[in-house]
C-alpha cells in the first residue's frame, strides 16, 4: 500500500488529485489547462501523466470549500 502521509509534501497522481478535489481526472486536466493547478512534473511520453504536489492540491481544495 502506498504511503498516504498527508503531512509531507509528496507528489500525487492526477487520479489522487481528483479524489482529493472531489472531481474526475478530466476536470483535473482542465484545471491544469486553465492554469489553476500547476503540475510538479509530467512523466515522459506523449501521454505521460501529470504529477502534483499534495500541498497545491489541498490548497485548491480548501479554497473551494
Amino acid at each position: 500500500m502506498p504511503n498516504m502521509d498527508t503531512t509531507a509534501d509528496t507528489e500525487v497522481t492526477a487520479a489522487e488529485a481528483a479524489e482529493i478535489l472531489g472531481k474526475d481526472r478530466r476536470q483535473v486536466t482542465r484545471l491544469v489547462k486553465r492554469g489553476t493547478l500547476t503540475p510538479s512534473r509530467k512523466l515522459p511520453g506523449y501521454t505521460g501523466a501529470y504529477l502534483f504536489w499534495r500541498s497545491d492540491v489541498t490548497a485548491i481544495s480548501e479554497r473551494a470549500s
